[in-house]
């Protein structure tokens, strides 16, 4: 599956974290170290480095059944990490157990706390290291974060400002596309339709049975208000015309049927004639027996206009 830009984004900050929090670790402050990466999890963004820190920063405070539970959740994930989490783990049930020895060291080594100085957790009589050998960080890792740092806010503002903009297009295409659908509706309404909105479309309803009982003919005055409306139509849109009918004694009661298809077939055939415009602007459809928009059999043989808007540039 292809990244999103928001995966994206919830990595780029989840490695910025990170950052932090070896840099919070490293002046000591591991309770503000704790808080960021704690703050990362309720969020659904720690991903295994994370959690494997998050490990390992209970552990310095000797808060072991965290640790545990933070390396077993790296393990569940099945992350390339498993033997370091391992590792942990093993360590933290022989200190628990008492069967670890004073001074040994606990150093699952891929995600330590890179560049951190040497630091002690007494806990039951037991000190356990995390981190490198070497005591304190050099000038020239600290730069190498810094500038590691500084890419990454940069990328990570980079996103956001993708993110805005793909967010204030949609929005403004969302509202350029009300306006029309605001406009049409205004231009749809007419004495004996009713228009209302359908999906994100419209849906035009005549207020009388536009056909003659058992039959395909048009009435005088269904002929009368489909020629106004056909004059009304919008351009840029594509209209699907749902033939009705009713269901009569030994006859189908539902599946639709051949007369409500010849009812749409000729109602769209005099909207277009009335609007100048081709029959291929208008699909044809026969609704169900029991879909009539009316309680009545008399107001059912009819048909209703669901109006759809041509994307920008169709057409």
């Amino acid at each position: 599956m292809t990244p999103t830009t928001n995966d994206a984004l919830r990595a780029v900050r989840a490695e910025l974290t990170i950052d932090r929090v070896r840099a919070t670790a490293r002046s000591g402050d591991l309770d503000e170290a704790l808080r960021l990466l704690r703050d990362l999890d309720a969020a659904g963004e720690a991903n295994a480095a994370a959690l494997d820190l998050l490990a390992r920063v209970h552990a310095q405070r000797a808060d072991f059944t965290e640790a545990d539970a933070c390396w077993s959740r790296v393990q569940d994930g099945g992350d390339s990490g498993d033997a370091d989490a391992e590792a942990g783990r093993h360590a933290i049930a022989e200190i628990v157990a008492g069967r670890r020895s004073a001074l040994a060291p606990l150093r699952p080594g891929r995600l330590a706390l890179a560049g951190l100085p040497l630091v002690a957790v007494l806990a039951a009589g037991t000190v356990m290291w995390l981190g490198p050998d070497s005591g304190g960080a050099s000038t020239s890792d600290g730069a190498r974060v810094a500038r590691r740092l500084r890419q990454q806010t940069e990328r990570a503002e980079a996103l956001d400002r993708q993110l805005r903009t793909t967010h204030d297009l949609q929005a403004a295409a969302a509202a350029r596309r009300t306006r029309i659908l605001e406009e049409d509706e205004r231009q749809l309404r007419t004495r004996g339709v009713r228009v209302r909105r359908y999906g994100g479309g419209l849906l035009m309803i005549f207020a009388t049975g536009v056909f003659r009982p058992n039959g395909v003919e048009l009435t005088r005055d269904g002929a009368t208000l489909l020629d106004r409306v056909g004059t009304r139509l919008p351009r840029r849109a594509t209209i699907r015309v749902v033939g009705h009918t009713v269901a009569f004694p030994g006859g189908r009661t539902h599946g639709g049927s051949t007369v409500a298809l010849v009812r749409a077939q000729a109602a769209a055939a005099r909207l277009a004639t009335a609007g100048h415009r081709p029959l291929t602007a208008f699909t044809l459809a026969t609704a169900d027996q029991s879909d009539g928009p009316y309680p009545d059999d008399r107001r059912n043989r009819t048909v209703t206009l669901q109006i759809t808007l041509l994307p920008s540039g169709a057409g």
